[in-house]
């Protein structure tokens, strides 16, 4: 006999999962440090300790717990802490998706053996395609469950430009490699773009989560729209509270700015 549930406040889900991809320096960390300013208790995993400098900047000094993993082989041992949650975490966030799956893809190619960091770095380490299919699944295996622990989730990672297998159109995909890039949108709630724009003279930091053709993003919340100098608790406000951030101006004029843009087609080569 199978138990089903009625649908309502009290037994959704109250966690928040996001992923943001945008080139460097766009304010994707800055996102996770205004999660810090705004009181969340939070935790961070970095491949590099100087994905940090950002919230340095930012004058946050402390108030954070952080990971740095520099082995693929301890995230078992780093999910189960992320469990056990015994610091009490608001959010976890994961800083630099594409230096997280390399350290997955350096652990399957060497099968657990020490590699030369010089062929590492210069390619000479062939990667077959078991260990593609070894990468998926170690990171699948990771998120699968992460995005179901019972708080708020970020993670980010850079972005490129990739054929859209479906027309040959060039589109802004997270950086991933392999199938993970078209699927990794699937494991959140809210996947945004972050880009920078001069308006009247500044430079902002913008984020947006509205449907466009050439840019993947997603929004099972409904903002659908662009942020300047976005703010993590406006996300946090509206799922547990209904509280809509009202539109500045500049953020209109981004939007029309933005559909303006169009995916180009690939040229076929002759």
């Amino acid at each position: 006999m199978l138990t089903w549930k009625k649908r309502d406040l009290t037994n959704s889900p109250r966690a928040l999962s996001e992923l943001i991809h945008g080139d460097s320096g766009t304010g994707k960390t800055h996102i996770i440090g205004t999660a810090i300013q705004a009181g969340l208790k939070t935790a961070i995993v970095v491949c590099q300790e100087e994905e940090l400098v950002t919230l340095d900047r930012m004058g946050i000094k402390g108030g954070y717990d952080y990971f740095t993993l520099t082995d693929f082989g301890k995230v078992w041992e780093l999910y189960l802490d992320l469990r056990k949650n015994e610091q009490k975490w608001d959010l976890v966030a994961i800083d630099g998706f594409l230096d997280f799956q390399g350290e997955a893809k350096d652990r399957a190619v060497s099968e657990g053996q020490a590699i030369p960091y010089d062929k590492l770095m210069t390619g000479q380490v062939r990667l077959y395609r078991q260990h593609w299919g070894q990468i998926l699944e170690m990171l699948r295996h990771f998120l699968n469950p992460l995005v179901q622990l019972p708080y708020h989730k970020i993670v980010t990672c850079l972005s490129e430009v990739a054929e859209d297998p479906k027309d040959g159109s060039l589109r802004i995909y997270p950086a991933v490699q392999g199938a993970l890039q078209k699927t990794l949108g699937a494991y959140f709630s809210v996947v945004g773009y972050s880009f920078i724009q001069i308006l009247n003279g500044k430079a902002l930091y913008c984020l947006t989560t509205a449907p466009h053709p050439a840019i993947t993003t997603k929004d099972r919340l409904g903002f659908n729209r662009v942020f300047v100098d976005p703010n993590f608790k406006a996300f946090v406000d509206l799922y547990y509270e209904g509280k809509e951030v009202p539109k500045r101006s500049e953020e209109e004029n981004l939007e029309r700015l933005l559909m303006l843009v169009r995916p180009p087609v690939k040229k076929e080569e002759n």
